[in-house]
């Protein structure tokens, strides 16, 4: 199957401009007609639907099949269709929630997961989504009265700590933060999202075990991106340099396309007056990123040490041209140009 082919003619359907997600509508048949001749699947679930239109599950699958190329709207319609035809599934109401949160209607997610929930009062997924859809409508307590009813059900389940201390986050209550997030790592010491959120914590708090839950989040999972760029971060911030520049070069060669590890290790060799690898840095950075204005700026303060004065005004012209009120750039401009003028 052709996927770019695909999301290419489907885009020609649909738009994010959508006024509901989730309207009573079915898909039109000359959209089906043109992406079925694209896709096998949602040819055979549309010839099914056609046949027995009145099965639910061809229409929850079809459903899916749209949400899994992002054609919201259409995979609202065909949900909700599903659930029109068969009321009773729990599937079929999570899954339209899914849909209108990615949507960011989030008050009819909500109000579709309260219904799912009359049907199954103790499933614990189902009270999760809605913890999280009450945190996402910075409905806090609502969302900690689910969180908690899924810790009744299950007290070794480590996933409402979890959401928990995200919400005590989100509130400000940093100490109850912690201390919920510690709850979750007690039931699962392979709780990713756990340490990472215990690492920022600490760090906002200078607080040293931030080293130790940072270096837990390489150790379940060392392929991931913001744990490492996390601990090159505290190193950087509590000054060791040589540990910070270390995980920064894993980081370049492993996420050449991120910008910030590339500006980082070029900042702390600028800093550390070692122009040419700082310069080397930020022009890589701007050969990655061309739009990065903070790039520009460096690299003409790179020029500026060099005194390659007709190069850094050029770099900060660039950045100005980015970022018309980056006032930094405009001041070190007029400040190269004088040494021309002299």
């Amino acid at each position: 199957m052709n996927w770019k082919s695909f999301l290419l003619i489907a885009s020609l359907f649909i738009g994010i401009g959508f006024t509901s997600c989730g309207g009573k509508k079915v898909v039109e048949q000359s959209t089906i007609d043109s992406l079925s001749k694209i896709s096998p699947d949602l040819a055979r679930l549309s010839n099914e639907i056609n046949a027995h239109p009145d099965k639910a599950d061809a229409y929850y699958e079809r459903g899916m099949l749209f949400y899994q190329f992002k054609m919201l709207d259409y995979a609202a319609k065909d949900v909700h269709r599903a659930i029109s035809l068969d009321s009773t599934q729990i599937s079929y109401y999570l899954s339209f929630a899914d849909i209108n949160v990615e949507a960011r209607y989030l008050k009819v997610a909500k109000e579709y997961l309260l219904k799912a929930e009359k049907l199954a009062p103790m499933d614990k997924d189902l009270k999760l989504k809605l913890a999280k859809i009450h945190l996402y409508l910075k409905e806090y307590d609502q969302a900690i009265e689910y969180t908690n009813s899924v810790s009744t059900i299950d007290a070794n389940d480590d996933r409402p700590f979890l959401l928990q201390g995200i919400i005590w986050k989100e509130k400000g209550d940093t100490t109850h933060a912690i201390k919920t997030f510690l709850n979750c790592i007690e039931r699962n010491p392979d709780n990713y999202d756990a340490f990472m959120q215990l690492g920022l914590l600490s760090q906002s708090l200078h607080d040293k075990k931030a080293e130790a839950y940072l270096l837990n989040t390489l150790r379940i999972d060392s392929t991931r991106f913001e744990g490492p760029y996390a601990l090159a971060m505290y190193y950087q911030e509590n000054k060791q340099v040589k540990k910070a520049m270390s995980v920064y070069r894993s980081l370049i060669i492993k996420y050449p396309q991120e910008p910030n590890p590339i500006y980082n290790m070029g900042y702390l060799y600028f800093y550390m007056d070692s122009v040419k690898p700082a310069y080397n840095h930020f022009t890589m950075l701007i050969q990655t990123d061309p739009m990065n204005a903070k790039a520009y700026y460096m690299r003409g303060m790179c020029n500026l040490k060099r005194g390659v004065w007709n190069e850094a005004i050029a770099d900060f012209t660039q950045a100005l041209k980015l970022n018309p009120d980056f006032e930094d750039a405009r001041e070190k401009l007029a400040e190269a140009q004088k040494h021309i003028t002299a």
